[in-house]
Formats: C-alpha cells, sequence, structure tokens
C-alpha cells in the first residue's frame, strides 16, 4: 500500500490524471459514504450503538 505521500508526489509527477488513476486504482478507497461506514462499523465491532 502506498503512503498518502507517494500517492501525492505521483499525481504531482503525472502527465495525464486518467493514467494516474488507472495504475493507481488499487490504492484507492472509493467506496460510498454508506459502504465505508459499515466497513468501519465492522472493523471496530460496533452495532446498534455499542462498540466492543
Amino acid at each position: 500500500m502506498k503512503t498518502t505521500d507517494e500517492l501525492t508526489h505521483e499525481i504531482s509527477q503525472s502527465d495525464n490524471i486518467l493514467d494516474y488513476f488507472a495504475e493507481n486504482r488499487s490504492e484507492m478507497h472509493l467506496d460510498s459514504l454508506p459502504e465505508y461506514l459499515d466497513k468501519w462499523l465492522k472493523q471496530k465491532k460496533c452495532s446498534n450503538g455499542s462498540c466492543g
């Protein structure tokens, strides 16, 4: 997994933004907000307002 700094450097060096996205698609987390929250809650083992 690339760091934010690495991705920032690569995008600043890229001649074509579409190529950059194609090359780094696996590095990007493009879930919708509900999908992201669902994954986050599962990771934190949270449900019905209680985390454990």
